[in-house]
């Protein structure tokens, strides 16, 4: 290759960025005699003696600065260019490796100096280049970039079962899960004894509810490891995805026997051991959570939503205010406090509770309904009413919400409308037993002594032990 000509200047930045590609992994010795021996060679080939310049080299980058020696690169003859690359690549492999920072400084060069992606392809290495610039994509969530890379290296090296993991990796975080799954087939048919593709393909097929095929597949992953307390945490989770919790508990416990401070480990375990009924042991392990991230709003919540079924109303409320106080948007948080409030009868602070859900969630279909029933146990008819119309306009075929709509009726003396209200509602579900009475209520008050008679008898028929009063 002939040997271009370079300016002065030129010829510093090239030496500037050739050094820092030579040394910018710390794994590297700075003092390693083969990479000097090459930056020896090429500053020779360029008209440079190393020996006697290396600090006015180094000394010219801290002149002018790394955006300098970028401009000065971006200014290089493309007829230059092929010198450049040679030069780089022989560099970057004198130790036979091609590690991830070199890629990140190859990038930053290349795209300075409109290195094209054609051009690289040429090059000897493209598919690692474009293997560990996928990766850098992939850290910085350019998720498309990364897999347009992945494509890249693949199809000039198809037997490349990293690229077909990582790019199942990106895939999975779009959410494409069976395209993830299928290039982690092939990572898995080219490496069979990895143990990190089986898991991230466990963890596709887990967002795909295949939670049996999840779970085999980090059976795998716990056979080839086993300490892989990610696989355990991970198997668990599809365990409880299948109800079965006994199981994931299991699970659950080997891997915080492998990590006692694993966080979301006992978030977990203590919804497998809420799912199974075991009320005490999930608070214990929500407490437990908590002690290890005292700012998460979710773990709180859960442990709030575990009080409220074992009917320690006080420590429920306690938990959903601190969510609350952590995340001052939670609408679920407000909307299972006002549920407490409203069962302990404090219907003023359950009012302003479901407000609030309301606020942050407008269309939180449960609680308007739940507002409105408490509007109507504090004779706001007219303000239930409100809330009823909301729910239906939400969602018309809410047949309860017809029902509740003409109680509210009912309690403002409008008893044909209400009367109407809960034909709706029978309209809607015909064996709702409870519309039947209510509409025999209605019947009754407006004097329709027969009709009310027909709808008791219905009311009855469909459930025996129905309370007509």
């Amino acid at each position: 290759m002939i040997t271009p000509i370079f300016s002065d200047d030129e010829k510093k930045a090239i030496m500037n960025s050739l050094m820092e590609i030579a040394f910018c992994d710390s794994s590297k010795d700075v003092d390693n005699k083969l990479e000097w021996e090459y930056l020896w060679i090429y500053a020779k080939d360029i008209g440079i003696d190393l020996i006697k310049s290396k600090h006015e080299i180094i000394n010219f980058r801290e002149k002018i600065g790394n955006l300098g020696i970028l401009q000065i690169l971006s200014t290089i003859k493309d007829s230059s260019k092929d010198w450049y690359i040679d030069a780089v690549y022989k560099l970057i492999l004198v130790d036979g490796d091609f590690t991830e920072k070199e890629s990140k400084y190859l990038t930053i060069f290349f795209d300075k100096m409109n290195i094209t992606d054609e051009r690289i392809k040429q090059t000897p290495f493209s598919s690692d280049f474009y293997f560990l610039r996928g990766k850098t994509k992939y850290e910085l969530s350019n998720y498309s970039g990364a897999i347009a890379d992945y494509d890249v290296a693949i199809k000039l090296k198809s037997d490349f079962p990293e690229a077909y993991n990582n790019r199942g990796c990106a895939k999975s975080d779009q959410k494409d899960y069976h395209g993830a799954i299928r290039d982690f087939d092939m990572a898995i048919l080219l490496l069979p004894k990895d143990e990190i593709v089986y898991f991230n393909r466990g963890k596709a097929k887990n967002e795909l509810k295949d939670f049996d095929g999840a779970i085999t597949d980090y059976s795998i992953a716990i056979k080839l490891n086993p300490n892989y307390e990610e696989a355990y945490y991970n198997r668990g989770i599809s365990l409880n995805g299948l109800s079965e919790y006994r199981d994931a508990i299991i699970n659950f416990d080997k891997a915080l026997k492998l990590n006692s401070n694993f966080l979301e480990a006992y978030i977990n375990r203590g919804i497998a051991k809420h799912g199974s009924g075991n009320l005490i042991g999930a608070i214990d392990d929500y407490t437990k959570a908590i002690r290890l991230n005292p700012h998460d709003s979710e773990v709180y919540y859960n442990r709030g939503n575990v009080q409220f079924e074992g009917q320690d109303f006080q420590g429920a409320i306690n938990d959903y205010t601190q969510a609350i106080k952590l995340k001052p948007d939670f609408s679920l948080a407000y909307y299972n406090r006002g549920n407490v409030n409203r069962g302990i009868g404090n219907f003023d602070d359950s009012i302003y509770d479901y407000t609030q859900a309301i606020k942050f969630k407008p269309d939180f279909i449960l609680a308007y309904h739940n507002r409105g029933t408490v509007k109507c146990i504090k004779q706001n008819y007219k303000g239930a009413i409100a809330d009823f119309d909301k729910v239906i306009h939400l969602n018309p075929s809410d047949a309860d919400a017809f029902i509740n709509r003409g109680i509210a009726k009912c309690g403002l003396g409008y008893f044909d409308e209400s009367i109407d209200d809960y034909t709706r509602a029978i309209g809607l579900k015909p064996k709702l037993a409870q519309a039947y009475v209510c509409r025999g209520f209605a019947k009754n008050k407006s004097g329709n002594f027969a009709g009310a008679n027909v709808d008791y008898l219905k009311a009855k028929a469909l459930d025996p032990d129905i309370d007509l009063q």
